[in-house]
């Protein structure tokens, strides 16, 4: 099969077996990452045939520094290299007859950000006898929520509608205040914890924010550790009532 456009690359669907390979020769060649975009969905609701993308946040290399590496890699893996909207390098493969698949490499770069606590409480699944870092789907989400492009919120809209319809599950565990936290001042705690609950998309409304500011009032009022931790509790269970924004 010849490939003559970029376009005809991208349309082509491709299956799950022929993600595994691809995966299987880029970790061969010492490439390995996160999976980042639309799969992490698509791998939850156990599809057997994919369409997008598979975007890498790449862990073993850098995609901008070791640009020579990639082209070498890509050669040796039968791919060759384009770019993704962000100049990152995309590897564009034809690894069978119907094997054709469009691997895009990223890493933190200008608007892009994925934090490191996400990519290292990333799921360890397999795919085909293959082993895939994949991000969690709620943090997918909250990156999709925080990136707020038109075609991110279709995307949540879409993912919104799997979850009332039972196709995909959620899991959004709070942790608000560590442990190590307790002396840092009222201002400090107030601006972390609001950082946190922005994070993770939560509708703060008057009444929460005054439950808020009573938590932290007891911080300074209060120096009995079991007292604080149980005004916590209390608060992380009133979080469980609020509606997820997607």
């Amino acid at each position: 099969m010849v490939i003559s456009s970029w376009y005809e690359v991208y349309a082509l669907p491709y299956g799950v077996d022929c993600l595994a390979e691809v995966l299987r020769r880029l970790g061969g060649e010492g490439v390995k990452g996160v999976i980042i975009g639309s799969t992490v969905y698509a791998l939850r609701l156990g599809v057997r045939e994919l369409e997008d993308d598979v975007d890498l946040f790449t862990t073993t290399i850098s995609p901008v520094f070791d640009e020579d590496l990639i082209l070498e890699v890509a050669e040796r893996i039968g791919c060759r290299v384009g770019s993704t909207e962000w100049g990152t390098p995309s590897l564009e493969c034809v690894l069978g007859s119907e094997c054709v698949i469009v691997v895009e490499l990223y890493e933190n770069i200008h608007d892009l950000y994925v934090p490191p606590e996400m990519l290292e409480g990333a799921e360890t699944v397999e795919i085909e006898g293959v082993e895939a870092k994949v991000l969690r789907l709620e943090d997918y989400i909250l990156l999709k929520a925080r990136a707020g492009r038109e075609q991110d919120l279709e995307t949540l809209s879409y993912i919104s509608d799997l979850i009332k319809n039972k196709a995909l599950k959620v899991d959004f565990k709070l942790k608000l205040i560590d442990e190590t936290t307790y002396a840092q001042s009222l201002e400090s705690q107030r601006e972390t914890l609001l950082k946190i609950l922005n994070e993770n998309a939560v509708i703060l409304t008057d009444d929460l924010k005054r439950q808020i500011n009573d938590i932290l009032l007891s911080i300074e009022q209060v120096l009995d550790v079991e007292l604080f931790q149980q005004k916590l509790k209390e608060f992380e269970n009133r979080l469980q009532t609020i509606q997820i924004r997607f």
